[in-house]
């Protein structure tokens, strides 16, 4: 079933339904992430969006436990994307797979595991810059 998804440059998607938004979250200190979570509103994108403080901080846990962070159709229908933080020069980031999502149900173990090794690589070049 072909789907077409597509975001401008510098397009902000809310936290609360963003892969990268929960992965951020998750590795940031539970003040910063406090004060953050406190000026959070949680509009409906989709039936499946998460509406209130409590589901998001399930599911930012729910990644920490599993290694990636999920938004699976909550900001966007038959959308499916997975996302890990980095952290460069002390500066929080995330990298993410987006794709339809009956390509992830497939193959969330085998996008879950490149993308763990993208971060690997991404860290040990940032790594060695701060070296040189």
């Amino acid at each position: 079933q072909p789907i077409r998804y597509s975001r401008r440059v510098g397009f902000v998607r809310d936290i609360h339904a963003s892969s990268i938004g929960k992965a951020i979250l998750a590795i940031m200190d539970d003040k910063t992430r406090n004060r953050l979570l406190a000026q959070v509103r949680y509009p409906k994108l989709t039936d499946k969006t998460i509406r209130n403080r409590a589901q998001l901080i399930d599911s930012v846990d729910e990644g920490r436990k599993r290694g990636y962070w999920l938004n699976v159709e909550e900001s966007t229908p038959d959308v499916t994307g997975i996302a890990q933080p980095v952290t460069i020069f002390a500066d929080f980031y995330g990298i993410a797979l987006i794709g339809p999502s009956y390509r992830f149900e497939r193959n969330m173990a085998t996008y879950a595991k490149a993308l763990t090794k993208t971060i690997h690589k991404v860290s040990e070049a940032i790594s060695e810059m701060k070296r040189n």
